[in-house]
């Protein structure tokens, strides 16, 4: 295993356990972070509802895993894809478990939808680093 495939397991991880706690803060914790963010944001101009904000945050959250996904499983895509979506599914049956939140198929749509772009622009960076090393006109010293 390469030192990059494990760093992007550590990232993974990472990434895994941030969406853990997100999903583990209660309805009013949840909101607070969602009022700062929109606040952050119209301060940019940028004015969203709250719905929004949540949904994106959804999106963004699986999209991040779903690209680094497709590294750590070593380029392998589809398994990038079918485990992302079962972190969505079991990201929200865990929110069923917590206070004031509910798990919806919907959410599973919005981040299975993120895995996929995530884990597309993954594997678009990989063809398109595969062909630039096939392409690379820089050859050894010496050789000819």
């Amino acid at each position: 295993m390469k030192a990059r495939q494990i760093i992007a397991i550590i990232l993974t991880l990472i990434v895994m356990a941030f969406i853990y706690y997100n999903s583990s803060q209660d309805s009013a914790a949840s909101s607070a972070a969602s009022d700062h963010v929109m606040k952050w944001l119209q301060s940019h101009d940028i004015y969203l509802s709250a719905f929004a904000v949540r949904k994106l945050a959804h999106f963004c959250e699986f999209a991040l895993l779903g690209f680094l996904l497709v590294f750590a499983l070593g380029g392998k895509v589809l398994a990038a894809a079918i485990l992302g979506i079962i972190y969505a599914c079991t990201d929200e049956f865990h929110q069923t478990f917590v206070s004031g939140r509910a798990g919806q198929l919907p959410d599973v749509g919005i981040d299975g939808a993120g895995v996929i772009c995530g884990m597309t622009l993954a594997a678009i960076l990989l063809v398109i680093g595969k062909l630039i090393g096939a392409i690379s006109p820089i050859k050894k010293l010496g050789s000819h």
